[in-house]
């Protein structure tokens, strides 16, 4: 289930995304993002 995108830009700090979603029963959040010059990152946060 795609939950949102968010576009960080190119940027030398630290980002952060807060977003308020409604889970219903969702056990595993996945981020996804690619980074032209790193590849494909991935990070999980099971709930």
């Amino acid at each position: 289930m795609h939950i949102a995108t968010f576009d960080l830009g190119p940027s030398y700090g630290a980002p952060t995304v807060t977003a308020n979603v409604e889970l219903g029963g969702i056990s595993e959040l996945i981020a996804v993002e690619y980074c032209n010059l790193h590849g494909l990152w991935e990070g999980s946060l099971k709930l």
